[in-house]
């Protein structure tokens, strides 16, 4: 287990978050402006997103992570609009003390149909995701694609649920995906609530095609301050499956990061 107090653990994680405050700062700034000067939209088109940096305060496998993802709302009709999602997760190892190198990144793809009905939305989905080495070769790109149904429920506890049929699989044997989250997090204004905190648990059984394989389930738990400029940071601990060598290994992680959303 790494010291998540040394010295050049701080150091590196405030290189590391320096830059995404001072964006996140920029991007508050331009979203304001956006507001006080209506700008013309594409079909209805509305777009939000959030940016995510971390720290592996513990973890067997990676030091760093960082995280964007995008979402597209296009139009609507009788409530029900089309989105499309798009997200990389990039996780880097640390090679030594004054530099650090991409190690693996997770590419993601959704589009979908979202019917909304008050503060309750209904979505059907098809997400791809895709897992490729950057700087390492082990001849394996894990892809698959998620056919699935969610539900999505906003108020002063939002929560979602969400569950998928795997298909299109390559060197994975994932069945079916199961998902739940709860949170008391907002997003831009906080309403004077300056402390979140979220769950989540993921479920996904295997059909046993490959080897020393079994069904699994990973978790999420996070606690964080919010400000109404739409930062977060937060101490995250999460379980986490398959997420170096899909051969069924755990890794166990406490995040510190900081949080953009819009």
């Amino acid at each position: 287990m790494k010291n998540p107090l040394s010295y050049s653990s701080i150091l590196r994680l405030a290189r590391l978050m320096l830059p995404l405050a001072i964006l996140a700062l920029f991007a508050r700034g331009v979203l304001a402006q956006s507001e006080a000067i209506p700008q013309p939209t594409l079909f209805g088109t509305h777009v939000h997103g959030d940016i995510m940096a971390g720290y592996y305060a513990q973890s067997d496998v990676y030091d760093y992570l960082a995280d964007i993802n995008i979402w597209f709302d296009y139009g609507s009709a009788k409530g029900a609009k089309l989105y499309f999602y798009g997200g990389i997760l990039t996780l880097i190892k640390s090679t030594d003390e004054e530099s650090f190198e991409p190690d693996r990144y997770r590419g993601t793809l959704e589009p979908g149909i979202r019917l909304q009905r008050g503060n309750s939305s209904y979505e059907f989905f098809i997400k791809h995701q895709s897992f490729h080495d950057i700087d390492r070769f082990d001849d394996l790109d894990e892809t698959y694609e998620i056919y699935g149904l969610r539900y999505r429920k906003a108020g002063p506890w939002n929560y979602t649920l969400s569950a998928g049929k795997y298909e299109n699989k390559d060197d994975v044997d994932y069945d079916w995906d199961y998902y739940a989250s709860l949170d008391n997090a907002c997003i831009r204004v906080c309403n004077g609530k300056p402390i979140y905190t979220a769950l989540s648990l993921h479920g996904v059984t295997e059909d046993g095609s490959l080897a020393n394989r079994d069904d699994f389930l990973d978790y999420s738990l996070e606690v964080g301050l919010q400000s109404s400029l739409g930062i977060r940071y937060f101490a995250n601990y999460r379980q986490t499956h398959d997420i170096d060598r899909f051969n069924g290994a755990t890794d166990h992680g406490i995040i510190l990061g900081v949080r953009y959303a819009w």
